[in-house]
């Protein structure tokens, strides 16, 4: 059973003064960049290694980092800068194994680094411009990073650094999603993040660890117009007793056996639970799902398609959102709601907020993909290419589905309607 904590969070920005510079002398001729090998760190962990080695490694082999986005509100006018922190999760060395494309893919640039959405909101939003992404290494060097990929409602984003190869850190298999095989209990843990700045507090070690064995939900809010409104609701969020703060979104949460098993992300309102500090961790399974294809497409040149609930143009609320984003708008006095960047009527609220049952209930589609048959209903469960059945009891079930489809698929989705009829919609991808 999950358990749903009311936590406001907000990501701190701080206004920067642009430093601008000049290049005097430029090359006539470029020349291939060279790329040094680099090492899975996990694979160099010995049984005689505690948190405190596994953590020295990692930062002494600059497979963890500082994470600065700039950007200026498109608006205002005014600059701003946000900081968090990254692991390395792939590089120069790293072989994928792609299922529909070229096998044995060895990626031979860059580096591919792993952190929190919000860390990195400000270049996946429109509201901003000249917006730019770098990292900040143990030696507090700065290099440029381009995002490939990000997910809102999963709080993730991966970067691409082609200027530096960093040594990289395996992440562990398992999807968090309450399954008595699959649940986290009590077990030691530690996070390396960038709390407060680049410089003093880089690549900062706290240690703790798995604070329960349930997942939670938690939400942050955000100004629309003259109310409070849900910005984004966190779900299947593990309980941790790490000390974390802001500057630490986006770092590394790993096992006592060094593997990588989530992103230090969130915590609690001390006000609202009664002054004890709660903190969350986002699953790094999501991840582990497409990094193959999204090196192969920025390697190679793929074509893979990851598929999102953004891109099928199909829009929704599970119980819990609905549960959590009545809650602040009944809070609010108001006869609609945002959530997830969608505004919706009265009509819609009505209905939607007397949904309480599992499933993903359809509120609106865009029509802009195979999807566009599925216009109502709860969607109850899913049936992919090899048969396997998925139940979705909730939005990230529905995701984790997508993000595994290949295209060529054929597949099922269940939906039911409201007198409890199933449909099954047969898609091809």
């Amino acid at each position: 059973m999950k358990r749903t904590w009311r936590a406001v969070v907000s990501t701190l920005l701080v206004v920067f003064i642009i430093a601008s510079g000049i290049n005097w002398l430029l090359p006539l001729f470029s020349s291939p960049r060279t790329y040094s090998e680099t090492n899975c760190l996990t694979e160099q962990i010995t049984s005689g290694m505690d948190s405190y080695d596994i953590a020295k490694l990692y930062r002494d082999g600059n497979a963890t980092m500082a994470v600065k986005v700039y950007g200026v509100h498109t608006q205002t006018g005014k600059a701003y800068s946000s900081l968090g922190s990254g692991v390395c999760i792939a590089s120069k060395g790293y072989t994928t194994s792609i299922k529909n494309g070229e096998s044995n893919l060895v990626a031979s640039k860059g580096s591919y680094i792993v952190t929190n959405h919000h860390v990195i909101d400000m270049v996946d939003n429109s509201s901003y411009s000249n917006t730019s992404i770098s990292i900040v290494t143990e030696g507090e060097e700065t290099y440029p990073c381009s995002l490939l990929w990000a997910n809102k409602n999963l709080d993730l984003a991966i970067l691409y650094c082609d200027e530096y190869n960093m040594n990289y850190i395996t992440m562990k298999d398992i999807i968090i999603d309450c399954e008595e095989d699959e649940k986290f209990d009590y077990q030691e843990i530690f996070a390396i993040g960038c709390p407060l700045d680049e410089q003093d507090y880089l690549n900062r070690l706290t240690t703790g660890n798995i604070a329960t064995n349930d997942v939670l939900e938690m939400y942050t809010t955000e100004t629309y117009g003259m109310y409070n409104v849900v910005s984004n609701v966190y779900e299947d969020v593990v309980d941790i007793a790490v000390g974390i703060t802001s500057g630490n979104s986006g770092g590394g949460c790993f096992d006592e056996n060094g593997y990588l098993i989530g992103l230090t992300t969130l915590g609690t309102s001390e006000s609202l639970t009664g002054g004890n500090q709660m903190n969350g961790m986002v699953a790094i399974y999501p991840i582990m799902t497409i990094l193959d294809k999204l090196i192969e497409n920025n390697e190679a040149g793929g074509n893979n398609t990851i598929y999102t609930l953004e891109n099928i143009g199909l829009y929704g609320i599970d119980s819990i959102e609905a549960g959590i984003v009545s809650y602040q708008t009944i809070k609010n006095g108001t006869d609609w709601y945002y959530l997830n960047g969608q505004q919706y009527s009265s009509l819609s609220y009505s209905v939607a907020f007397q949904f309480a049952d599992s499933g993903y209930y359809i509120l609106k589609n865009s029509g802009a993909s195979v999807f566009k048959t599925l216009t109502s209903g709860t969607i109850v469960s899913c049936v992919d290419a090899e048969g396997k059945k998925w139940t979705i009891n909730d939005r990230n079930d529905f995701i984790y589905f997508l993000l595994n489809l290949e295209k060529g698929d054929k597949i099922t989705v269940n939906v039911k309607n409201g007198i409890g009829y199933v449909s099954q919609n047969a898609i091809q991808l």
